[in-house]
């Protein structure tokens, strides 16, 4: 398979992966809201965890993380 010239031709392949990160970003931080009593408070204080300690929470550097990956996964594998 031919490897692209330009750091442009691999944006589709980025933007797939940044949409799946948004989705799955999206999806997270709606759980707690549909769960009455979930514990999902955040103050903007709390290490980035979005936990209070009473919920399920998640790590963001972990999706961050997941997220790195992938798009290096889909520019060098396609």
């Amino acid at each position: 398979m031919p490897r692209p010239a330009s750091l442009a031709a691999h944006l589709p392949a980025i933007n797939r992966c940044a949409n799946r990160f948004v989705t799955r970003l999206a999806q997270r931080v709606a759980a707690p809201a549909a769960e009455p009593g979930a514990g999902g408070k955040d103050d903007g204080h709390s290490g980035g965890t979005g936990n209070d300690g009473g919920g399920a929470g998640f790590d963001f550097f972990a999706e961050v993380g997941s997220y790195t990956m992938a798009v290096v996964g889909e520019v060098a594998y396609g």
